[in-house]
């Protein structure tokens, strides 16, 4: 074990590098359970799926948002008859700690692939610790589903062992601009832009495409600043933008960062025209009950929000499910993630008919699950072509009203009577 210890801080320092030592990686269909002396899979025992996300640190809330839509669904699945195709086994998660961290997340990878032998994971929220870890099942031959992460890194090229089943952060910034440009098509005037975002790999890319986007539109960007992830005071990028006043402010920001900002604004008696954010903190299941109705008026690119399930009302038992675990909390867009890729783990299982890792991965690279299938909890299809995305996601955009978060569009996913409030100013708690 002192040898694979040394493997895995050796691909955290030097991930670029092919990794060339004996490991149980040159056996992709090692089993993802309790093993036997013959290398039979012991049913009885369930089968292991690796859960790693970050446990501690910033971002643990986060963490902890995707652990329970993925607990409630092991849950239903093992209350109702388990893998029906491995006679009924049970899924058993094993938990990891990414702490935020590459090297630990490439440590706790290796972890759950070789000593806890998972026949895949789910992980891992950070993108720049997904990317580590898919290396990691890359060379060890097991499936990763990419849980919460949206850098478009991760979809670059083709990959044969990882999965995306929600959208990335051009899906999130296409679909944002396309909303804006309906609008201004309907009359809505923006000339002038705003820029605010977290200084990481999500937020540039954004910011990317946000300023080509807006030059494109003939939009000006008046305000255009980054901040640190852990950034403490922001006063002087909001008194920036209430200076300049611009039309639109676009905004990235994690879940500390999105309340101090919220907090500032309204300390200043700054309401935005338009607040737009790109699937942050403002996603954050602590983040109403924290700001309350001061966040009136945003609008949000969400990978994903409750009235999907309000809007659809043979699907509100998953809602109710998730409530009754959780002391009456709402699914976030990170437990919905859990809870869809834990059932395509159980899907490609019961598809493959076995616990083999390589049998898993061409099961999920075949999958097709119906937007209406019982459990689909996403307003559109999902299937994976060669890079690993699933070319069927969107961000559906949504704006706080009243505090809470109504979708706006598409149509399809918004509850019947929502309307949205153009300019958001108007339902600013400031404008009360």
């Amino acid at each position: 074990m002192k040898m694979k210890r040394f493997l895995a801080l050796f691909l955290a320092l030097a991930l670029t590098f092919t990794l060339t030592a004996c490991t149980p990686a040159d056996n992709p269909d090692s089993p993802g359970g309790t093993g036997t002396e013959d290398g039979e899979l012991d049913l009885s025992q369930g089968v292991k799926i690796g859960v790693l996300f970050p446990v501690t640190g910033a971002a643990a809330s986060v963490g902890e948002d995707a652990r329970k839509g993925i607990d409630l669904a092991i849950a239903h699945i093992n209350e109702n008859g388990g893998i029906e195709n491995l006679d009924g086994a049970k899924l058993v998660p094993v938990y990891g700690d990414t702490q935020s961290d590459e090297s630990a997340a490439v440590i706790e990878a290796e972890r759950l692939i070789v000593e806890e032998e998972v026949v895949a994971i789910i992980g891992c929220y950070q993108s720049a610790i997904t990317m580590p870890v898919r290396t990691v099942c890359e060379r060890y031959g097991c499936p990763l589903l990419m849980c919460c992460s949206s850098s478009d890194t991760l979809v670059e090229g083709e990959h044969e062992w990882s999965f995306l089943v929600h959208e990335t952060n051009s899906v999130n910034s296409r679909c944002q601009l396309d909303y804006i440009r309906g609008i201004m098509d309907e009359g809505f005037e923006i000339k002038t832009a705003g820029l605010m975002y977290e200084n990481n790999d999500n937020g540039q890319g954004l910011h990317e495409q946000w300023t080509a986007a807006f030059k494109e539109m003939g939009i000006d960007i008046v305000v255009d600043e980054t901040f640190a992830m852990d950034v403490a005071d922001v006063t002087p990028i909001v008194n920036k933008l209430q200076s300049a006043d611009p039309d639109i402010v676009m905004c990235f920001a994690n879940f500390g960062a999105m309340v101090l900002l919220t907090d500032t604004m309204m300390g200043k008696g700054y309401a935005p025209n338009l607040l737009m954010c790109a699937s942050g903190g403002e996603q954050n299941s602590d983040f109403i009950p924290t700001v309350g109705n001061n966040a009136d008026g945003f609008m949000t690119g969400m990978g994903w929000g409750i009235d999907v399930l309000n809007a659809k009302p043979d699907k509100l038992w998953i809602a109710e499910d998730y409530a009754a675990a959780n002391n009456g909390e709402t699914f976030t867009g990170e437990s919905a993630a859990g809870w869809a890729d834990v059932f395509l783990v159980y899907e490609g299982l019961n598809a493959a008919g076995t616990y083999s890792r390589t049998a898993l991965r061409d099961a999920l690279a075949e999958i097709h699950i119906t937007e209406d299938a019982s459990w689909n909890i996403y307003p559109y299809e999902i299937w994976f072509d060669e890079t690993g995305a699933n070319p069927n996601a969107i961000t559906p955009i949504g704006q706080f009203q009243d505090a809470a978060v109504r979708i706006i569009w598409p149509e399809s996913a918004a509850l019947e009577g929502t309307a949205v409030v153009l300019p958001g100013s108007e339902i600013s708690a400031i404008n009360k």
